[in-house]
């Protein structure tokens, strides 16, 4: 009986590296996206509890004016980064949203080529399975014959 093989096993092979790569991409991605997150929630954090400074310390003793101009020119920088920060952060989630794209895709394209082979391999089982009946039919027969000639 010859052995099963599926001619385009190279096909299958370099789909699934593709697929795998995609997925590593994948992840990258998403760590950098969460990354990005986490610095702009210690931005966001950093800006609400210089505010809630300001406002304490405003109720109190009065705030000398350099002090006063400081703070703004501070809380305003802290602004513009998590107004960048914002940016980064949905750069991120579009190329994780297109990663996952491209993992769909690597998916199906190597389920395509592992349903073939599996299709493959149920047409050599059956054939496999029609040779080995007609030997056993053949045996079957040539015994039969031998026992009919003896008599």
């Amino acid at each position: 009986m010859k052995k099963f093989h599926f001619h385009l096993e190279s096909v299958l092979n370099y789909r699934l590296l593709k697929e795998d790569e995609a997925k590593q991409r994948l992840a990258q991605a998403q760590k950098l996206a969460s990354r990005h997150m986490e610095l702009l929630a210690a931005f966001q954090k950093e800006l609400d509890e210089e505010q809630g400074r300001m406002v304490s310390e405003g109720k109190g003793t009065g705030l000398e004016v350099t002090a006063a101009l400081h703070r703004d020119l501070y809380l305003g920088s802290l602004q513009q980064a998590i107004e960048k920060q914002q940016q980064e952060v949905n750069r991120a989630r579009a190329e994780v949203m297109t990663c996952r794209r491209l993992v769909a895709k690597a998916h199906q394209d190597t389920k395509v080529m592992e349903n073939l082979k599996a299709k493959r391999w149920q047409q050599y089982s059956n054939e496999m399975d029609k040779q080995e009946q007609k030997v056993m039919d053949e045996l079957g027969l040539s015994g039969f014959v031998r026992k009919a000639n003896e008599y």
